[in-house]
């Protein structure tokens, strides 16, 4: 059975979500995709490395982990902003995923040169295995970077959320990435992380904690530096460093600190 990877964004979104409406005010939401991604399922029924094999597409859709946290808002009919980068050739195609649904989310993407990495994934529903193949993507430079810069400098304000959601861009370094979210807190904007354990690692040096992340069990040990078995004997440490923490398990469901 596929399992879209929008699904595992779920508790992301939907949590961001839970916690707005017990907000006094509504917020807005602007989130974050700097890596983007055009998913493609293909079905291959006993498929071989090195042979050739019959398959069918089974979907091919625009996603990154930004942009299906923007796809779960809309399905909530939740007010939100996507931003971020895109190829240029494929910004067309993104902004239209998001047209004649309810018109909740605006899609702002930054055109870049290069193309928008597409990841396949290959299902054997007889052997039941998946095979992930993930594209580098395009390369962001200077000018691109400056106007995400300058983009949510006029965004942010203290009625405002923004989520990062993903993995960087080939060109962005992790310096690039802090200043992007020093920026964001420096208008008293509630900052959401859900990325790597490195990304995560390098948060817990912020002078203003991140309002919150989303990692799973794997990305917390690696952001904490030891091997994390059960979440709730490390729910103190993760508040040294963010306000709520949103744990993804697996089949035990998250855990929210």
């Amino acid at each position: 059975m596929f399992l879209p990877s929008s699904c595992r964004d779920i508790a992301f979104a939907a949590g961001v979500s839970i916690i707005i409406h017990m907000s006094v005010c509504t917020p807005k939401i602007i989130s974050v995709s700097l890596n983007p991604a055009i998913d493609r399922g293909i079905e291959v029924p006993d498929f071989r490395v090195g042979s050739h094999a019959m398959g069918r597409q089974v979907f091919r859709r625009p996603a990154g982990k930004g942009v299906n946290v923007a796809r779960i808002l809309e399905t909530l009919s939740v007010p939100a902003m996507l931003t971020g980068f895109v190829g240029k050739n494929q910004q067309d195609y993104f902004e239209s995923s998001f047209r004649g649904k309810n018109n909740c989310v605006s899609c702002q993407l930054f055109a870049v040169d290069g193309q928008t990495r597409e990841n396949i994934t290959i299902v054997d529903p007889i052997r039941k295995v998946e095979t992930h193949i993930r594209d580098r993507g395009f390369e962001v430079g200077s000018n691109d970077l400056e106007k995400m810069q300058n983009k949510l400098a006029l965004l942010c304000g203290e009625d405002t959320i923004v989520s990062f959601s993903g993995s960087l861009p080939r060109g962005m370094d992790d310096e690039n990435f802090l200043s992007l979210v020093k920026m964001c807190q420096s208008r008293k904007s509630r900052v959401c992380i859900d990325s790597g354990g490195k990304i995560l690692r390098l948060c817990k040096g912020l002078t203003r904690k991140p309002w919150l992340i989303k990692p799973n069990r794997d990305e917390l040990s690696e952001m904490l530096d030891e091997r994390v078995e059960d979440v709730a004997e490390v729910a103190e440490k993760i508040r040294e460093y963010v306000s709520i923490g949103l744990v993804s398990a697996g089949k035990e469901g998250a855990y929210l600190l």
